[in-house]
């Protein structure tokens, strides 16, 4: 019997810590009720857009919480008018297959950036981003 209340408690500390936090959820409502930002350059403004959208994505349409708060706090930096990097596929959990593709992916991304990407074509940039 003890052993089926240590699998039972096991069990729900790993579903508990698939869920974002109260103030993840809260985040992810501010962001999506969010009114497009008054600050920044074009390009900031565009990324706030296309985070604030993967935010709704994440959150409405695939219930994935805490992608969408991960989200929503890099569209919260772009609304600040901050140039959030695009991600690194190093930092997650990736089938090792695919991690130098996007790896070369990010370097094209992170080259054209340095070429003025970000100020010839601000919505496309962020897009791509």
């Amino acid at each position: 019997m003890k052993i089926v209340r240590v699998l039972t408690v096991l069990v729900a500390l790993a579903a508990v810590s698939a869920c974002a936090t109260p103030f993840q959820v809260s985040e992810v409502q501010d962001v999506i009720a969010a009114p497009s930002p008054t600050v920044g350059t074009p390009f900031t403004k565009a990324l706030f857009e296309e985070y604030k959208e993967a935010t709704r994505h994440e959150a409405i349409d695939e219930y994935e919480w805490r992608h969408a708060a991960a989200y929503a706090e890099k569209a919260e930096r772009a609304a600040t008018g901050e140039v959030v990097p695009p991600e690194d596929p190093t930092n997650w959990d990736l089938p090792a297959e695919v991690v130098p593709e996007l790896k070369q992916a990010r370097a094209t991304l992170m080259d054209d950036f340095d070429k003025g990407a970000r100020e010839r074509v601000p919505a496309e940039a962020a897009k791509a981003q």
